[in-house]
């Protein structure tokens, strides 16, 4: 989502810096192929498009809603069902008033 703030769009290199920690990698270590190859992906999903007559990509609208979604997802389903199936979570039973 970060690209969507850059107004001239975003290129390989810039994604190659965001994409290779998720990848488990180092950015030196994933080659500009690597990322030719995610960017068309992208492309032929409508989440990205090329800014005509340059080297660089802008977010569609239907990319921003689908990382909308799934932000809102993670954050209301899959971090509150990590943190109850946690062993750390478990909190002490709570105390009645009555004893």
């Amino acid at each position: 989502m970060i690209f969507r703030l850059f107004p001239k769009g975003f290129s390989n290199r810039d994604l190659r810096t965001q994409f290779a920690p998720l990848s488990g990698k180092r950015p030196d270590q994933v080659t500009p192929g690597q990322m030719t190859y995610q960017l068309r992906r992208l492309g032929l999903r409508g989440f990205i498009r090329r800014i005509p007559k340059t080297h660089r990509y802008e977010v569609t609208d239907r990319g921003m809603r689908t990382a909308l979604f799934y932000a809102a997802s993670a954050s209301a389903i899959l971090h509150p069902l990590a943190a109850a199936t946690s062993p750390h979570s478990q909190t002490s039973p709570k105390r009645s008033g009555f004893s």
